[in-house]
C-alpha cells in the first residue's frame, strides 16, 4: 500500500502541451494560468447587442442591450411608478403586548415596536419553559 503512494505519474497540459507531475489525478493542467485561459475563452462573456426601445412612460427612443429594461431614465421608473402604482393604505392595528394603537401598512404586523415583540418573545420562551 505505501509503495503504491511513491509512484510518480506524469500527464500532458490540454492547454499548452507541457508534461506535468500529477499531484491529483484529476489535474488536467499544469498550472493555474493554463487553467484560468481556457475558463476565460470558455466562458467568455458574450457582448449583447444594443437595441433600439421605447420607452413606455415618456416614448422616447433609447438603446439597450437588456431586453427588459422598458425606460429610458430612472425618472421615467418613478414618474410610471407614481402614476400607476397605489400606495398601500395603512391601517390601524392594537399592539398585541402594550394595546397601543399604532398605523402600519403591513397585514400581519401586532407589534407597535420592536421592544414589544421581544418582550412577547420572551414571555412565550418563559411559558415554554415552565412546561
Amino acid at each position: 500500500m505505501k509503495g503504491e503512494q511513491d509512484i510518480q505519474t506524469y500527464n500532458l497540459c490540454k492547454q499548452c502541451g507541457k508534461v506535468f507531475l500529477l499531484y491529483r489525478p484529476y489535474h488536467i493542467y499544469c498550472c493555474i494560468e493554463c487553467r484560468e485561459l481556457v475558463y476565460k475563452r470558455r466562458y467568455r462573456y458574450k457582448k449583447r447587442k444594443r437595441r433600439p426601445k421605447e420607452c413606455i412612460q415618456c416614448g422616447e427612443s433609447f438603446e439597450s442591450n437588456d431586453s427588459k429594461k422598458k425606460y429610458c431614465s430612472p425618472e421615467c421608473y418613478e414618474q410610471h411608478k407614481k402614476r400607476f402604482y397605489k400606495p398601500v393604505d395603512a391601517h390601524r392595528v392594537i399592539c398585541a403586548t402594550c394595546g397601543l394603537e399604532f398605523s402600519t401598512a403591513h397585514h400581519a404586523k401586532i407589534y407597535c415596536s420592536s421592544e414589544c415583540f421581544k418582550d412577547a418573545r420572551d414571555k412565550r420562551n418563559r411559558e415554554r419553559m415552565l412546561r
